[in-house]
């Protein structure tokens, strides 16, 4: 999955070669995490979207709700 998204290869521009990344178990974490899956879903980006809307609407919110 890692490398479907162009991860690792982004990574080996910032100098981090494969066998350091399995070294310090980023992989295995990052599926774990699901972090990967995210990366090749292609509905992320519009998921992202509309949870800043509705985080860009609740803070507001709660600031004029909230007393002080």
């Amino acid at each position: 999955k890692a490398e479907k998204a162009g991860l690792l290869s982004a990574a080996e521009k910032f100098g981090l070669s494969l066998s350091k990344i399995e070294s310090l178990g980023l992989l295995s974490k990052a599926e774990e995490l699901g972090i990967l899956s995210a990366a090749t879903d292609p509905n992320t980006p519009g998921t992202l979207l509309n949870l800043a809307i509705v985080l860009l609407i609740a803070g507001p919110l709660c600031a004029y709700i909230v007393p002080d």
